[in-house]
């Protein structure tokens, strides 16, 4: 895998940042997996804690819905790594949900080889990612999943309507399902830390999925249920959600 670094792009966004007084510098870059080219932000802070976390979106493509949460992340110290699945804004390829796990496994494989320590944070369908990676990749050293569904047959059993929308969002869906099935995949996470967080007033997958997760988990393991948060907690004080992730991960290290 060859990362195509914008260098002189990410020196100049660096000084702006640092002349006024941010926490850190982002850049966009892209990345080449198996001949595709998918886009890429980082996030680096001026003083790391060497954990570097790849956040994973959801079916709905935006790898910055949560881009207020990552900068947070990053102003506590560490590097923050998002990049779009194939055939969304920004990256080539066919929308194949079946390239999700290995790509996001070819970036787990990239950080791991630095000497910065892979976390996994997801978000939706990136949460139930995010659980699978996690006990496929023993490097990964923790996990934080927002609003994740156990598994697609589940989910369609919930909220039928689901189906159609992500047959029309992937042609491959029936044949990759099964490697998204985030509550056969939990129990592999333990020893290493999971937290889980989901809002009371999702509409979008139901609070029980996380719930599912939690009691097939190992520990350590903390399940949170946020009141009146919606799927994206875009509802909620930014800062309850900040201050939770943040304090969780550094009491994981």
């Amino acid at each position: 895998m060859a990362f195509l670094h914008g260098e002189m792009r990410r020196i100049e966004e660096t000084i702006r940042q640092r002349e006024m007084g941010d926490a850190m510098s982002r850049w966009d870059f892209h990345i080449n997996i198996n001949g595709q080219f998918l886009s890429c932000t980082l996030r680096d802070p001026l003083k790391s804690t060497g954990i570097c976390i790849l956040y994973l979106h959801g079916w709905g493509g935006d790898r910055e819905t949560l881009g207020w949460l990552l900068d947070h992340l990053c102003a506590q110290g560490h590097h923050v790594l998002n990049f779009t699945q194939r055939g969304f804004d920004g990256s080539g390829g066919r929308r194949e949900l079946s390239r999700w796990l290995p790509d996001a496994a070819a970036v787990v494989d990239y950080i791991a080889s630095t000497t910065l320590e892979p976390w996994v944070f997801g978000l939706s369908t990136g949460g139930s990612l995010a659980i699978a990676l996690s006990a496929l990749q023993s490097e990964v050293r923790g996990c934080v999943a927002l609003a994740p569904f156990a598994s697609f047959p589940r989910l369609f059993a919930d909220r039928p309507d689901h189906r159609a929308t992500l047959e029309m969002t992937f042609s491959d869906l029936d044949a990759s399902m099964a490697a998204l099935n985030a509550e056969g995949a939990v129990r592999e996470i333990a020893p290493r830390p999971l937290l889980l967080v989901h809002g009371d007033s999702d509409d979008v997958i139901p609070t029980d999925h996380s719930r599912l997760l939690y009691d097939k988990a190992g520990e350590p393991r903390r399940l949170r249920i946020m009141e009146g948060a919606n799927h994206v907690f875009s509802n909620i004080r930014q800062s309850d959600l900040c201050e939770l992730v943040s304090e969780w991960i550094s009491k994981a290290v």
